[in-house]
């Protein structure tokens, strides 16, 4: 007869680390039951949870592949990592060039290659070493962490600091593009709204 598996209690998230299932007293080979999908090390999906989309969140799919449940189980995993540069980018909706998506493996010359989730860490901790995710180690201040659709992103303008680094593929135009949709004043039915960051804050980033 076909193991019975067990339900997950009802309130864990769609994606899991083996921590999660650990805290619920489960043993180590829960992960491996039908209704869990592994999409990483250590890291599982439950194949009936429907999961947050990008498409829920208002958002473009992106070149990296990973949904956003898939990115918190990450952080959880990192306490102590922020999404910035282009995957920072990506959730604050600034505009990203389409190559930005697409990036040229350095073995064949093609134009393929699914870009990386980017991490900061901390200068001295330890590298995330796993595939499809980038780390940048150096100081970050908390001024310069915010939230977004509960995920922990650099600020606005941290984050487009860090893109001036990624050129290329970023272009000069690329960039005039992502900081002046930074500084505008979006419009709603409501009127306009204050905008995502200022001039002055993008200058003090380019001097912190």
């Amino acid at each position: 007869m076909p193991r019975v598996v067990t339900p997950l209690p009802p309130d864990q998230p769609a994606v899991l680390l083996a921590t999660d299932l650990a805290r619920l007293g489960l043993p180590p080979d829960r992960a491996r039951r039908s209704d869990l999908e592994r999409v990483g090390q250590g890291i599982h999906r439950q194949r009936a949870h429907p999961g947050t989309g990008w498409a829920d969140l208002g958002l473009p799919e992106p070149g990296h592949g990973f949904s956003p449940d898939h990115l918190a189980a990450l952080l959880r995993r990192r306490p102590d990592a922020v999404l910035s540069h282009e995957t920072a980018a990506h959730l604050h909706g600034l505009p990203m060039p389409a190559r930005a998506w697409r990036r040229r493996d350095p073995a064949t010359g093609e134009l393929d290659v699914d870009p990386p989730v980017h991490l900061t860490v901390a200068r001295g901790t330890r590298r995330v070493r796993r595939a499809g995710l980038m780390d940048h180690r150096r100081p970050l201040a908390p001024e310069f962490v915010t939230h977004v659709h509960g995920l922990r992103v650099t600020t606005v303008d941290r984050t487009w600091l860090d893109l001036c680094s990624l050129t290329p593929p970023w272009t000069f135009e690329d960039l005039v593009a992502a900081g002046d949709h930074a500084v505008r004043h979006p419009w709603t039915p409501a009127g306009r709204t204050d905008p995502a960051t200022t001039i002055a804050a993008l200058r003090s980033a380019l001097h912190a």
